[in-house]
């Protein structure tokens, strides 16, 4: 039991009676902190004196809301119900009650020589009595039928569309918004709702506009990159990465260029050495490599050599045997300091022994070329195959720079 909340709740202004009656017994089972919530529909019926329709029609309001927020549906066995948690932060943000005079949906006198139309009886708070939520009148009392204001509520009227312009003075556009931007986030079911809503709710409504109306592109850009990860929801929100993407190029790095490279280029070697980053195949011996083996086993390591090169890697194989193809603005940014190398000269042979040792597929020079451009090694390194290997290790670096550090 949290009296903390119940105290809050019974301060505040919920909208009728019924739901103010449910939340407060809802409290009833949460702890402080707002968590544990998970009794039955049946026994928040019975306990309210509420119907169960009522009941399952104010609990999707509440979560719609977000004053509650579901941490496990139920499952359907017995004694397994929906479990809730409340967000501390939205019954912080519940308007306080008003007085008695203007509680409810209740009428300002009105001047008998203002009147035209219908005239209509004026409803006092002491009548507003029963379960005004329950049309099916389940709890054997008269309904208390409660007129509309003839004055436009603002509360009742308030867009709930999820129209941004007002969402500083209402509640449920600002969480029907928040829902449209979560919903449309790749990693939400993976996601913390409650924290992306926490940080939903910490920005300003300019903020909440820019970020759902960047949210698309951010996450189209940030996976064309080739990251394995998209950062969550809530890091979006909490480093206003859509600032960032404002100020990239308006080149999308996932473009292609027109011109065609081959893999003897700076972009082209580039996007070849990317394949070769990428975890070889599965690979299996056919029955006449087998029986090689268990004839000759010093063929063992020399068979699995040549499967690998030629099969391990099937995309890097695909680009050597086009030899033309196009690549990304990303390619070509990363591969800008690429240098030149002599075809059959000492660093060329050294770059061909690091091939070799990972069983990598080595592009054969056509006849005419001179010179092919790799990686740049360090100036400071004097074995060639040490510093081949410190450039390998350098260019995969700069390629997964961004990509791992947004996984949430």
């Amino acid at each position: 039991m949290s009296i903390l909340i119940m105290s809050r709740l019974f301060r505040a202004q919920l909208g009728s009676s019924s739901r103010k009656m449910l939340a407060v017994r809802l409290a009833d089972f949460a702890d402080d902190n707002g968590k544990g919530i998970w009794p039955s529909v049946e026994t928040l019926a019975q306990e309210t004196e509420l119907s169960v329709r009522t009941v399952q029609r104010l609990l999707a309001d509440f979560v719609n809301e977000g004053l509650l927020i579901i941490v496990r549906k139920a499952t359907g066995r017995p004694g397994e119900a929906t479990r809730y948690d409340f967000d501390m932060r939205a019954i912080d943000r519940l308007p306080d009650a008003k007085q008695p005079e203007t509680t409810g949906d209740t009428m300002s006198p009105v001047d008998p020589a203002e009147q035209t139309g219908d005239t209509m009886t004026r409803v006092t708070p002491t009548t507003e009595t029963g379960d005004t939520d329950c049309v099916e009148g389940c709890h054997h009392v008269t309904r208390t039928v409660i007129e509309p204001s003839i004055e436009p509520s603002v509360e009742r009227d308030a867009p709930a569309r999820g129209n941004l312009g007002d969402e500083e003075e209402n509640p449920k556009a600002i969480e029907t918004a928040f829902k449209r931007f979560f919903l449309s986030w790749k990693t939400a079911i993976h996601d913390s709702e409650p924290d992306a809503r926490r940080e939903w709710g910490a920005l300003s409504p300019d903020e909440r506009v820019r970020a759902l109306a960047h949210s698309e592109s951010y996450q189209a850009i940030a996976l064309s990159t080739g990251r394995k990860y998209l950062c969550s929801a809530a890091k979006y929100l909490k480093e206003r990465r859509w600032v960032k993407l404002a100020e990239q190029s308006v080149q999308s790095p996932q473009t292609e260029t027109t011109e065609m490279v081959s893999v003897f280029s700076r972009a082209g070697r580039a996007l070849l050495m990317t394949k070769l980053f990428l975890p070889v195949r599965a690979l299996s011996l056919t029955p006449i490599e087998q029986n090689i083996i268990e004839t000759k086993p010093e063929k063992k390591d020399l068979i699995w050599r040549d499967k690998k090169e030629k099969q391990g890697w099937p995309e890097a194989v695909q680009l050597i045997e086009r030899k033309r193809f196009t690549v990304t603005n990303r390619i070509v940014e990363i591969s800008k300091d690429f240098e030149r190398v002599a075809v059959n000269g000492p660093v060329w042979e050294a770059w061909k022994r690091a091939y070799a040792e990972r069983c990598w597929p080595w592009p054969l020079a056509p006849e005419r070329l001179e010179f092919a451009q790799f990686p740049p090694i360090p100036a400071d390194v004097n074995d060639l195959d040490e510093a081949v290997s410190i450039a390998i290790e350098n260019f995969q670096s700069r390629l997964n720079e961004g990509r791992n550090d947004d996984a949430a």
